[in-house]
């Protein structure tokens, strides 16, 4: 009985290090195909910018146009209501605070 024990001790400890090569072997293939994948999408974001660069921003003015032909506020028109929004609050808490 414990001869078998010990030989199924010596089997699990020799399994327990297959897994740990096996497990640090996916690791570095796993790092490897990520770094693959980070510069084929590197690549293809180059190609577009030189393909299409010039042509996102006529795409942008005309979507901007467009938008605001509609009747809809741009992010710059947000942007601008934001900032008259925190002027006049600033305003009116400078006013508030003199009354005392």
């Amino acid at each position: 009985m414990s001869s078998l024990l010990k030989e199924l001790g010596v089997l699990i400890f020799s399994a327990g290090e297959e897994i740990e090569k096996k497990a640090a072997e996916f690791k570095a293939k796993r790092e490897e195909r990520f770094k693959e994948f980070d510069e084929k999408v590197n690549t293809a974001k180059e190609d577009i910018k030189t393909k299409y660069g010039g042509q996102f921003g006529k795409v942008k003015d005309r979507l901007n146009d467009f938008v605001s032909g509609l009747g809809m506020a741009t992010k710059e028109e947000i942007k601008e209501l934001r900032d008259l929004v925190k002027a006049i609050d600033a305003k009116l808490e400078s006013m508030g605070k003199k009354e005392p």
